[in-house]
């Protein structure tokens, strides 16, 4: 594909049958391919066995490096991500991360202030799809290939996205009133800025969300609360010429 300017990665994508988003994840580095996954790709590229067992046994290294480092990783499907409708599925695949002892439901209820009935429906569905597994009816555990804080953002929109962002502006919102100014930061700049900039712009608040990540959840010290930061950027004027 990379020789061949006339096919797409999208292209590439549908004949490996994976979504792209997927692909395009593994392009830049910010997924390690399952095992499964990376098996499919191979069968269909008609990788020879010996260079199949390498290529596996170099994904598993890098997995027992990036648990052990908890690099950051983008694990979500965009093509899955209208299975994850509220906006606490992703804390709780984060409070089980950090977790020191087995996560049951009761635990994940009460520390997120979720109704029991609701964490068992996200339970389910997150294990359905791959980011859990169970040990037994009521504890839970990670999927190895789910190794650290996740991110949702995309060049493209849907519903489903635009639903999740619009969630967590409400939930920043409320936090105004109910969490104590120690444990939160709210601040807003306004500046004004050239229209070609707004993708560097962008790439610029890319990093700083990795940035963060890798900071704050990488260092050696106990993890204790699970937070949420939602960045927006958004135009409050016309254009100055049209």
């Amino acid at each position: 594909m990379m020789r061949n300017s006339n096919y797409s990665l999208r292209a590439f994508a549908r004949d490996l049958d994976i979504n792209s988003g997927t692909l395009s994840q593994i392009f830049s580095e910010t997924r390690i391919p399952s095992s499964e996954l990376a098996n499919s790709i191979f069968s269909k590229l008609d990788i020879k066995a010996n260079v199949r067992r390498d290529c596996l046994e170099q994904l598993e290294k890098l997995r027992r490096n990036n648990r052990k480092n908890f690099e950051f990783l983008a694990i979500i499907d965009y093509d899955k991500f209208h299975l994850l409708k509220e906006w606490f599925y992703l804390p709780i695949l984060e409070f089980i991360r950090i977790a020191e002892k087995p996560c049951t439901l009761y635990l994940l209820s009460k520390k997120l202030s979720i109704p029991f009935d609701e964490v068992k429906i996200a339970i389910d569905c997150l294990v359905t799809n791959g980011y859990l597994n169970k040990k037994t009816s009521d504890v839970i555990e990670l999927n190895p290939d789910f190794l650290s804080a996740s991110t949702v953002g995309s060049v493209i929109t849907s519903p489903e996205l635009k639903r999740f962002q619009k969630i967590n502006l409400d939930l920043a919102s409320k936090a105004l009133d109910e969490i104590e100014i120690e444990s939160r930061d709210n601040s807003t700049v306004t500046f004004s800025v050239n229209l070609k900039d707004i993708q560097l712009m962008k790439e610029e608040i890319k990093k700083f969300r990795r940035k963060m990540i890798k900071l704050f959840s990488k260092n050696k010290r106990p993890k204790e609360r699970v937070y949420n930061m939602s960045i927006a950027l958004f135009p409050v004027s016309e254009k100055l010429v049209d």
